[in-house]
């Protein structure tokens, strides 16, 4: 099983070697994207991942699984295909704003969801080569995939200064602890109101009577019996326990 370590020793050398240019999605794969996931994040490509899955007549390049399917992985083509404005340094950012200012980008993270959703998966990710976009495709919170938040490198520098949460966010031990998912959509846990069980304590449970209520429990039981037991006594119980309107 790969380390950290070995994974980001590996990524050095993938950097030092790999020369970003305009490669078409199949030279993108060969040269980049297998030696990704499957040298320095720890996936196998002989047991976790299928390749150019087909589903209804669509294909994606990665279906990376354990036991159930996990992550979508889209190749896309070097240069006019897939490009990230360049100079950002947060990580974390607004997929909305992302698809506003780039078509492209716009587009690709489009195909990548709806290959997503026709499999129930919940991850989705767009690589270039030297960039990548990742974000959660499959929601349950009523928030629609793209005005959610994405995982965004811009470069493989960056990828390498943040290799810790390129890890965390799409090795095959963080995606089986579902980092990623979490990271993106625990905002929303912060709105949402606290449960009757956080607000009730004990919860569940019941409170315990005085002596003045089980005394009045008593006799309420009493009364009700004995209503039960003579019907004629209904009317008159009525007319003592209510006032009339006037």
């Amino acid at each position: 099983m790969l380390t950290y370590d070995q994974g980001r020793d590996n990524f050095v050398k993938l950097a030092q070697q790999y020369k970003p240019g305009d490669m078409n999605e199949a030279m993108t794969r060969l040269q980049f994207i297998d030696a990704l996931f499957f040298e320095c994040l720890g996936w196998s490509k002989e047991t976790d991942v299928e390749v150019e899955d087909h589903v209804d007549g669509d294909y994606a390049d990665y279906v990376f699984h354990d036991v159930k399917s996990l992550m979508v992985v889209e190749a896309k083509r070097e240069g006019v295909d897939f490009e990230v404005a360049a100079g950002l340094q947060e990580i974390e950012r607004s997929l909305t704003n992302l698809l506003k200012d780039e078509a492209e980008i716009r587009k690709a993270c489009r195909q990548a969801m709806g290959y997503a959703n026709e499999r129930g998966i919940p991850l989705a990710v767009v690589c270039n080569g030297h960039q990548l976009i990742a974000f959660v495709a499959t929601r349950q919170d009523g928030i629609k995939p793209l005005e959610g938040k994405a995982m965004v490198f811009g470069s493989l520098e960056q990828m390498e200064k943040h290799f810790l949460t390129l890890w965390q966010s799409l090795s095959r031990a963080g995606v089986l602890d579902g980092i990623l998912v979490t990271k993106l959509t625990k905002d929303l846990a912060a709105l949402l109101p606290p449960t009757l069980a956080m607000r009730v304590n004990p919860y569940p449970g019941s409170k315990q009577r005085n002596a003045y209520q089980a005394d009045l429990k008593i006799i309420a039981e009493l009364v009700l019996e004995d209503l039960i037991k003579k019907p004629e006594k209904e009317e008159e119980y009525l007319k003592n326990c209510y006032q009339p309107v006037s």
